[in-house]
Order: structure tokens, then sequence, then C-alpha cells
């Protein structure tokens, strides 16, 4: 968004459902978003392409916040799971009530996170 034209300055296509969170991850000039497609998105800001979709093993996902420290995003949905993914594989690092999976949808056992 333009604050001084007011006007957008680039539209990113790709969920299949209505967008409820996005979170800037500056030094990669990247921004990540999640849907209640259950779909987590990376884009790269400078070519305005989806560059990553990982799919959410606990469905529909709602909000999304970044830790560039670490190099992870944390993930909430309706499913009441909180999922920490790290940017590089872009897959499930643990979860805190459930199962989680790889960024391809395939579960396999991960670390529970303490939050």
């Amino acid at each position: 968004w333009d604050v001084v034209a007011e006007a957008g300055v680039c539209k990113l296509r790709g969920h299949r459902g209505p967008v409820t969170g996005v979170a800037m991850i500056a030094s990669l000039g990247a921004l990540a978003s999640v849907s209640k497609d259950g779909t987590l998105r990376l884009w790269d800001l400078h070519t305005q392409h989806c560059v990553q979709t990982c799919a959410s093993p606990a469905g529909e996902l709602w909000s999304v916040d970044m830790d560039e420290s670490a190099g992870r995003l944390l993930t909430g949905g309706a499913g009441g799971e909180l999922l920490l993914w790290t940017i590089a594989k872009a897959e499930v690092a643990g979860s805190a009530g459930g199962e989680s999976g790889a960024a391809d949808g395939a579960t396999e056992e991960a670390t529970p996170v303490g939050v």
C-alpha cells in the first residue's frame, strides 16, 4: 500500500481462502501469509511471486508471527494448535497440541513447542 498515493502497490494472489494473517520477513525481503485454506505461503516481495506453499497438518490457519533472529514462524489455527515453522526448509519444526508435518503435508514426529 502506498500511503501517499492511497493505492495498492501489488496484489499477491494464490490463497484459495480468506487471508487471515501476514508477517514481514525484512531480512529476506519476504512476506509470510496464512489463510483459512490451511496454507502458509512465503512471498518474494521483489518478484511479487509465491516462492513456497506449506500445507498445515492442523487445517485452517488464523495467525502468523515471525522470529527473525531464530529464522522461524509461529502459526495458530482452527485446530487449537500452535505450529512452529523453520524458514530455511519451511517445514513444521514442532507443534503444541498435536501432530506436526513437513511442508508437503506428510506427517512426521516433531518436538512439541513449549508455548
